[in-house]
C-alpha cells in the first residue's frame, strides 16, 4: 500500500469510528450516508477506503456497502471507456475539436480529480482542442458578421458578434483570478450586450431619419429640410453616444488584458479577454469594419452616405444648369441656379460636420484606421462642399454684374446725339463701375480656385504624414 492510500485508510478508519460512535449513541444518520456524500463529491478513493473499513466493522451490511462500491466501479468504468474513446477520436478524427471538447467535459463530469498522469493528459488535450475550436469559431463569427454588414444588416451583425462572448468564458471564470476583476470584466461585456439591444432600434431609426432628410433635400422646402435635419442629426448623435460607450468598454477590456498578461506569462492571446475585445472593436489587422463597434460604424456610414449622395446629385445638377444658363447669358436663371447650388453646398457642409464626432475617440484618444479614413475622405468631402459654396456665391455676384453691364450697354447704345455730354459721361462712368465689379468677381473666383489647389496640396501632405490612407 503506497503512502497516500495508507493515509486514506487511516483517515477513513477514524471517520468511520466517529460516525459509527455517533450512530451507536442514537444519532440518526446512517454511516453509509457519509460514503454517499464522498461519491457525490467525486472523492472516489476516499469513499472506497471508507466503505472497506465499513464492511470490516459491519459485515452484516456488506450488501449495502457493496452497492456503493459497484456504483463507484461503474463510474470509473465509464470514465475509462470515455478516455479510450477520446484516444480513438484523437487518432481517427484529429480535427473534430467539438467532439473532443464534449468528451473531455464528460470525463470531467465523471471525476474531477483523477490520477495525476490522466489529469495532465486530459488537461493538455483540452487546451489544444479548446484553442483550435475557439479559434475556428471566432473566425467563423467574424466572417459571418462581415457578410451581414456588407448586406446592411447591421443589428444582426452585432448580435452575431455577441455570440462569441462565450468563447473561453468558463475557463476565465475558473482561472482563480480576483473576483473583482472577473465581475468588472463581465459587467463591461454586459454593457455591450445591452447596447446591442438598443442598437437594433437605433440602426433602423438613423437609417429612416437620413432617408427622410435625403427626400427633404430633393423636395427643396426649407422648413421640411430643417425638420428632417433636426431629426436626423439627433438620431446620429444618439447612435454615436451608444457607439462611444461600446468602444470605451472594448478598450477597457483590452487594457485589462494588457495588465493581466504583463503580470502573468501564462495569460496568452488564447483566452477570454483578447477574444472579447476583438469581437467588440474588431481586429487591427483588418481594413474593413467589423466587430460590434464596426457594425455601428457601418450603420452610421450608410445612413449619412444616403443623404450625402442625394446632396451631391442635387449640387451637381444645380451647378450644371446654372453654368449652362450663365454661358447662354441667361443671367436671372444663372443667379437662381447658383443660389440653389450654394444652398445645397451649405447643407453638405453641415452634414459632413457630423463626422467630427469621430475625432475624440478615433483621432485624439488613439489614431485608428477609421479615424484616419474619416480625416482624409470626409475631410476632403467637407472642403469640396465649402469651395462649391464659395464658387457658387462668386458666380451669383458675377452673373449679377453681367446682367447690370448688359443693361448699361443697352442704355449706352440707346443714347441719342442730343443727349448732353454730362449725361453721356455719367452713363460711361456707371458702365466703367460695372466693369470693375465684373473684374473683381472674376478675381474672386480665381482666388477661390487658388485656395482649392492649396487645400488639395495640404491634404496630400497629411496623407504622406500618415494621417490618411492611399
Amino acid at each position: 500500500m503506497n503512502g497516500r492510500m495508507r493515509v486514506l485508510a487511516l483517515a477513513g478508519f477514524l471517520l468511520l469510528a466517529c460516525v459509527a460512535a455517533a450512530w451507536g449513541m442514537g444519532g440518526r444518520e446512517d454511516p453509509l450516508v457519509y460514503a454517499e456524500t464522498l461519491i457525490k463529491e467525486q472523492q472516489y478513493d476516499e469513499a472506497i477506503v471508507y466503505l472497506t473499513n465499513f464492511i470490516q466493522q459491519y459485515p452484516d451490511r456488506f450488501d449495502a456497502a457493496q452497492r456503493l462500491l459497484k456504483k463507484i466501479n461503474k463510474i470509473r468504468t465509464a470514465y475509462n471507456e470515455s478516455a479510450v474513446e477520446l484516444l480513438d477520436v484523437l487518432i481517427n478524427e484529429p480535427t473534430n475539436e467539438e467532439r473532443k471538447l464534449a468528451m473531455i467535459r464528460e470525463l470531467e463530469s465523471f471525476e474531477r480529480n483523477p490520477n495525476p498522469a490522466v489529469k495532465e493528459f486530459v488537461s493538455r488535450t483540452k487546451d489544444l482542442a479548446l484553442f483550435t475550436y475557439n479559434r475556428a469559431k471566432f473566425e467563423e463569427i467574424m466572417d459571418q458578421g462581415r457578410l451581414l454588414i456588407d448586406e446592411r444588416r447591421f443589428a444582426e451583425a452585432a448580435r452575431v458578434y455577441e455570440t462569441g462572448f462565450v468563447l473561453y468564458r468558463p475557463e476565465f471564470v475558473a482561472a482563480g483570478l480576483e473576483q473583482s476583476l472577473v465581475d468588472d470584466v463581465f459587467a463591461r461585456v454586459s454593457t455591450v450586450s445591452d447596447s446591442i439591444l438598443l442598437f437594433e432600434e437605433q440602426a433602423a431609426a438613423v437609417d429612416q431619419a437620413f432617408q427622410a432628410l435625403a427626400t427633404a433635400y430633393a423636395d427643396g422646402d426649407d422648413d421640411a429640410v430643417q425638420a428632417a435635419w433636426d431629426a436626423a442629426s439627433g438620431s446620429a448623435r444618439e447612435l454615436m453616444e451608444r457607439r462611444t460607450l461600446v468602444v470605451d468598454e472594448g478598450r477597457e477590456l483590452e487594457a485589462a488584458f494588457t495588465r493581466l498578461s504583463a503580470g502573468d506569462a501564462t495569460v496568452t492571446e488564447n483566452s477570454f479577454l483578447p477574444f472579447a475585445y476583438r469581437l467588440i472593436l474588431g481586429r487591427v489587422t483588418e481594413s474593413k469594419l467589423e466587430g460590434v463597434a464596426g457594425a455601428m460604424d457601418a450603420a452610421w456610414t450608410g445612413a449619412l452616405g444616403t443623404a450625402q449622395a442625394a446632396l451631391e446629385q442635387l449640387l451637381s445638377s444645380a451647378l450644371m444648369a446654372a453654368r449652362n444658363a450663365y454661358e447662354a447669358g441667361e443671367w436671372a436663371s444663372s443667379i437662381a441656379g447658383f443660389g440653389r447650388a450654394a444652398t445645397h453646398a451649405d447643407r453638405g457642409v453641415a452634414l459632413l460636420s457630423l463626422w467630427s464626432h469621430y475625432a475624440p475617440s478615433d483621432l485624439v484618444e488613439r489614431s485608428t484606421t477609421l479615424g484616419q479614413a474619416v480625416l482624409q475622405l470626409k475631410g476632403a468631402d467637407y472642403l469640396r462642399f465649402v469651395h462649391a459654396a464659395d464658387v457658387a456665391r462668386a458666380y451669383v455676384s458675377l452673373a449679377s454684374v453681367q446682367s447690370t453691364m448688359d443693361q448699361d450697354t443697352a442704355l449706352l447704345a440707346a443714347l441719342q446725339p442730343e443727349v448732353t455730354p454730362e449725361a453721356r459721361d455719367a452713363a460711361l462712368a456707371a458702365f466703367e463701375e460695372r466693369r470693375e465689379a465684373f473684374y473683381s468677381s472674376q478675381q474672386a473666383i480665381e482666388d477661390i480656385r487658388g485656395r482649392s489647389g492649396e487645400m488639395a496640396t495640404r491634404l496630400g501632405d497629411w496623407t504622406e504624414a500618415g494621417f490618411g490612407t492611399e
